[in-house]
């Protein structure tokens, strides 16, 4: 069970990582989203959980990273200003196709 642990708590420290600091976290990102992949679908409960809360954190630190911020939402309005790509693309496969 210490292995299992020890992985969830460095799959949670990636993502606090992202989100907190994501200037400094930027070069890690690809590297972070292959980390994710490999344990999307790791045969433990606490494992996936973790995973999926690192890539909301992930997101909100390549939000971040990219726009000095998170960009404003604006409820019932078209979108007016197109989020980078990259982020779009990663925003889109990754994160919708896996909730």
């Amino acid at each position: 069970m210490a292995y299992i642990d020890e992985k969830v708590a460095a799959i949670c420290a990636l993502g606090h990582f992202a989100a907190a600091a994501p200037k400094q976290f930027g070069p890690y990102f690809e590297k972070t989203i292959d980390v994710l992949e490999a344990n999307y679908n790791f045969f433990q409960e606490y494992v996936r959980i973790e995973t999926i809360v690192c890539y909301k954190n992930l997101t909100e630190g390549m939000l971040k990273f990219t726009y000095g911020k998170i960009p404003e939402y604006h409820k019932g309005l078209p979108v007016q200003n197109r989020l980078d790509p990259k982020l779009e693309e990663f925003i889109q496969i990754d994160l919708i196709s896996k909730f």
